[in-house]
């Protein structure tokens, strides 16, 4: 499988982020069971690999897990969401660019809800529920796809995922 070492500062880990087409992107993530010290240990992973990329969010999927959790920044305060699920709040839809760490440099326009409703576990099995509006509900969406095991040009036309492909693999040649 390929991946990506994000840049970390000198003597810190390296957190890898696989890359498309790696097969645990498109497997479909199990609910975590285990609400202990290897579930700390993941949601760490997930916030180094984050911080390191200066992604926005990054789901297990993306670092070789496949357990249904992810983590997400918004306002300076990085989120965690362990077996969440989404409501879409409302018909209004946003169509924008988005792109993701595990395909670099790729960005297609993608439409999403407006607003949507997550209802998810914390670290310590505790239930929560969280409204977002715009470019954050855009980004639960983007991770609940990869808990999903669906990338960004799973959402595009037909034509468009051959000119996105046909562009990644000639980067990825390069």
């Amino acid at each position: 499988m390929t991946t990506v070492e994000a840049a970390t500062p000198i003597g810190a880990a390296r957190w890898p982020v696989y890359l498309w087409p790696a097969e645990c992107l498109s497997t479909v993530a199990k609910p975590i069971v285990a609400f202990d010290a290897g579930l700390e240990g993941l949601v760490e992973w997930l916030r180094g690999a984050q911080a390191s990329t200066r992604g926005l969010g990054v789901a297990a999927p993306q670092v070789g897990i496949p357990g249904s959790v992810f983590i997400w920044r918004w306002d300076d305060e990085v989120r965690v969401a362990v077996n969440p699920t989404i409501e879409v709040l409302g018909t209004e839809t946003v169509i924008a660019d988005e792109g993701c760490l595990s395909m670099p440099g790729v960005f297609v326009q993608i439409e999403r809800p407006a607003k949507v409703r997550l209802r998810a576990r914390d670290v310590l099995n505790k239930r929560f529920s969280h409204t977002a509006e715009g470019t954050e509900a855009r980004i639960l969406c983007h991770e609940m796809d990869h808990l999903e095991g669906r990338m960004i040009i799973d959402r595009v036309s037909r034509q468009r995922r051959r000119d996105v492909l046909r562009h990644w693999e000639k980067r990825r040649v390069a």
